[in-house]
């Protein structure tokens, strides 16, 4: 009875799974979810082209018109910022996007593509995008593409999108005798290929599980992958490129962390171009009430002088504090943060217009961390 229950939830899944109409994904088959923002980054200066794809299960042709509207509220690259431009079908004149109107075919996909070019400084442009079906005239799918723009050569993020930021902690959490993958995303701004070797030691002084108690093994280009060596992790990554990164965390038999320090050599020039740290935590956070927190909300962004970070935490935390890192991940302010809930004011009067990133810490955790933008 158990089986049959199993494989009518498997059938009916994979039958809701195929039900969508339209699904929107990107150059790698990432499904982008209706109402969704999606974050892009590349480099100052740099001339670059975001393909996506409207993908149609349905077995009639269907005559989408695409909206694009610029949010210049919290958009700090404009006009005179950069070279921006929309195909859907046709293509839109630099800025003037309008309503472009393509028909994708039965059981087929249409490209759209975005043409960011020559971003002259650090920042973001946001677009809000809608399709519409002109046989309804019903919004049908709608999505935020938020371009950031980065003086930095290199940036490696998660399988979300969020930043992991150089010279930076990462925390994961997971269960006793649970297995997990962590994909991360190595980019490489530059116009030449880099070949880059990942240097990987375990802090044993501070680390309580170790080889005796987990299987844990890095995933980087030339590396057979074998759990706890760490020898031979090399991997060219292409000009403009990016490489995936993954660590394998399986079955650790006990509470505690494994920290893993990571550095990027540059072979060329064998300098460090990127450090991090990777914390694997295991507890029982089934039964354990995490200290997140149930709302952070920051005002103005971008923010000129000050801004004012809206904070409250589901339970009672020690030492929580806001931290602002530059895109190089130096910690350039630190505010801590009194009781469950309140709002913390940040000066950055002094500090420099650019991106940068401000995350909440509590009992010791990152538990959000969030973009800000400053401009003057």
């Amino acid at each position: 009875m158990k089986k049959f229950v199993l494989l009518m939830l498997i059938s009916f899944i994979g039958f809701f799974a195929y039900t969508q109409d339209l699904i929107l994904t990107d150059k790698t088959g990432y499904i982008i979810e209706n109402n969704e923002r999606y974050a892009t980054y590349q480099k100052v200066d740099m001339s670059q082209s975001h393909y996506f794809y409207m993908e149609n299960h349905t077995a009639d042709d269907i005559e989408l018109t695409l909206a694009v509207e610029l949010d210049r509220e919290n958009s700090t690259i404009l006009e005179n910022d950069a070279e921006l431009s929309v195909c859907w079908g046709l293509c839109s004149n630099p800025w003037i996007f309008g309503r472009l109107t393509e028909t994708v075919p039965a059981d087929n996909s249409m490209e759209l593509k975005f043409d960011y070019n020559n971003p002259t400084k650090e920042g973001v442009t946001i677009l809000n995008c809608t399709f519409i079906n002109e046989a309804t005239k019903e919004e049908v799918y709608t999505f935020t593409v938020e371009f950031t723009v980065l003086a930095a050569d290199f940036l490696i993020v998660d399988k979300t999108g969020n930043i992991f930021e150089n010279n930076g902690k990462y925390v994961t959490n997971q269960e006793i005798e649970s297995s997990r993958s962590y994909y991360f995303y190595v980019k490489n701004f530059t116009d030449e290929d880099v070949f880059l070797t990942l240097l990987a030691e375990v802090d044993e002084e501070n680390s309580t599980i170790l080889q005796d108690n987990v299987s844990l093994s890095v995933d980087w280009g030339t590396s057979d992958n074998t759990p706890w060596s760490f020898e031979d992790l090399q991997e060219t990554i292409p000009a403009r490129g990016s490489m995936e990164l993954r660590y394998d965390y399986d079955n650790p038999t006990k509470e505690g962390v494994t920290i893993l320090n990571c550095a990027f050599i540059n072979e060329a020039t064998e300098e460090k171009v990127y450090t991090f740290t990777i914390e694997f935590t295991v507890g029982d956070y089934a039964n354990i009430d995490m200290p997140v927190v149930n709302q952070v909300k920051a005002y103005p962004n971008p923010a000129a002088n000050n801004f004012y970070v809206n904070y409250e935490f589901n339970s009672v935390t020690d030492n929580a504090q806001i931290t602002l890192t530059n895109i190089l991940g130096v910690v350039v302010k630190t505010k801590p943060l009194d009781g469950l809930s309140g709002t913390a004011n940040i000066d950055v009067s002094g500090l420099p217009a650019g991106v940068y990133f401000y995350s909440i810490k509590a009992n010791g955790k990152i538990v959000e961390t969030k973009k800000m933008i400053i401009s003057r």
